[in-house]
């Protein structure tokens, strides 16, 4: 008999037992959003605590009266403890050929002033992964009524579709689109060819560059190549060695030089136009500031090797090139330390000693 009634109370006394712990530790309370596995159907607002079962009630207004034994046995997730903050993902696809930055941009702006979604913790986007119709971006963001949950995904997702509306960005079909190229070698010599007189047209925004002839630049666009710079990427580092000279095709970035002592200062901002690391080109010295692109950026990368081949050409060069470099180098220091005069006496030193040494580092 004793046997018979300890089996036939096993489960209503691990649901008694399994109550009283519930109570005791209480992991969860009358009101907490819980659920017991990933299935959402399983997942709801506790509105009754017994000492048999506990009630849920979810988003659909269903009752589901879970064992307490059951609770106790499986791993509980619990949406409202230790604070009503919780972290919402909603995903969408752009396009490969949008940069990332204008995708973010977007999206950061599509999570703001949406009643419900918090400011601090503040949203953020990740690229998740590179998928079969575009690049699959992440925006999290911040809730503190998790019931209020789905409203608040579709909220967000009406924001991010007309926030890509308003940035011209479509959100690409879940189908395979082929694009038709003609790879010619007459199409293929027509897209290098503009490509080269995009570059040529930055180099004559160069003032050491004048001296060129119109063949030379053409020839110097032709051996230089174009770089593509994230916001935020270091292009070059102060002390750092390197020989190649950048001008800045599209975009913007920060001249930063280091003052000692891990302190940094933000000396000038490089636009379209622009150009810096002259001197290493010509001498090979170390970089004197780090570069740092501010926006997508686009630069014309001219080597030590396409210089050189001109120098060997017109060797005379080497030395209209120090003049102006020499000039420029002059004007800085003088407004870096407010000097209003410089004899000519010292400028022709300092031009010989810059013509001795782009000579030494091409070896002409």
């Amino acid at each position: 008999l004793t046997a018979v009634i300890g089996l036939s109370l096993q489960e209503t006394l691990g649901n008694l037992f399994a109550g009283l712990a519930i109570q005791a530790q209480r992991p969860f309370e009358v009101g907490d959003w819980i659920g017991l596995d990933e299935n959402p159907a399983n997942l709801g607002r506790v509105i009754e605590i017994n000492w048999r079962a506990t009630t849920v009630l979810t988003n659909d207004q269903v009752e589901l009266i879970i064992p307490n034994g059951v609770l106790a046995k499986t791993t509980l997730r619990n949406f409202t403890k230790p604070t009503k903050t919780v972290r919402r993902t909603v995903e969408v696809d752009a396009p490969y050929e949008v940069s990332p930055a204008r995708v973010e941009e977007a999206l950061l702006t599509a999570a703001k002033d949406v009643p419900g979604v918090l400011t601090t913790p503040e949203p953020v986007v990740l690229m998740r992964i590179f998928a079969g119709s575009g690049i699959t971006y992440q925006l999290q963001f911040w809730i503190d009524d998790f019931g209020l949950r789905d409203r608040l995904d579709s909220a967000v997702r009406q924001r991010m579709w007309s926030a890509f509306q308003r940035a011209g960005i479509s959100i690409p079909f879940p189908i395979r689109t082929v694009h038709m190229f003609s790879h010619t070698p007459e199409a293929q010599a027509e897209a290098r060819k503009q490509e080269i007189l995009l570059r040529k047209s930055s180099l004559e925004h160069v003032d050491f560059l004048a001296a060129l002839s119109e063949e030379s630049r053409l020839e110097l666009a032709t051996r230089s190549r174009t770089c593509h710079f994230m916001p935020g990427e270091i292009i070059l580092r102060q002390g750092e060695l390197g020989s190649e000279f950048y001008v800045v095709q599209k975009g913007e970035v920060a001249v930063i030089l280091g003052l000692g002592e891990g302190n940094v200062a933000e000396v000038a901002r490089l636009g379209a136009g622009k150009f810096f690391g002259e001197m290493s080109l010509m001498t090979g010295a170390s970089r004197t500031a780090t570069v740092q692109a501010m926006s997508d950026t686009e630069l014309v990368e001219v080597s030590k090797e396409a210089f050189h081949a001109l120098l060997i050409k017109d060797p005379p060069l080497a030395e209209a090139v120090s003049e102006v470099l020499v000039l420029r180098q002059s004007e800085i220091e003088e407004n870096l330390s407010q000097l209003t005069s410089e004899n000519d006496d010292d400028a022709n030193l300092k031009s010989v000693a810059l013509l001795s040494k782009i000579r030494n580092f091409f070896a002409l």
